[in-house]
């Protein structure tokens, strides 16, 4: 009866030590459950972070391109200005050439009167001798 009641206990004993073991199996396993959700955890807190690292590179290329458009409309805006420049400067040589062909019509202008004194010098001088002609005509007769 002693051996029969010690076994029992004995089986009793194996039969908790047994149900420990499957708790303590079961809690590693839980363990592990929760191990493996952490790295997953870690894994999507990662590839979040590289979310947010590639929206602000997103990000820093939009900036960027907005500011290679302004550099472009700047660039045009300085191409337009050297147009109006090179139209300015073509203005100015415009302007003396028309200046100098003023000049020149003013010389050519003192020229004619020039070439009409010329003229009147030329007949005051064919009437003097004219009249000197007729004097010595009228002083021999």
């Amino acid at each position: 009866m002693c051996v029969l009641l010690f076994s029992h206990m004995h089986t009793c004993v194996l039969l908790c030590s047994h149900m420990y073991m499957f708790v303590l199996l079961f809690s590693h396993m839980y363990m592990c459950v929760l191990l493996f959700s952490h790295m997953y955890m870690c894994l999507l807190q990662y590839s979040h972070m590289y979310m947010f690292v590639l929206l602000f590179k997103q990000n820093y290329m939009c900036v960027l391109q907005y500011s290679h458009m302004y550099l472009f409309v700047l660039l045009f805006s300085h191409m337009y200005m050297c147009v109006l420049l090179f139209s300015h400067m073509y203005m100015c040589v415009v302007q003396y050439s028309h200046m100098y062909m003023c000049v020149l019509l003013f010389s050519h202008m003192y020229m004619c009167l020039l070439l009409f004194s010329h003229i009147y010098m030329f007949v005051l001088l064919f009437s003097h001798m004219y009249m000197c002609v007729l004097h010595f005509s009228h002083i021999y007769m």
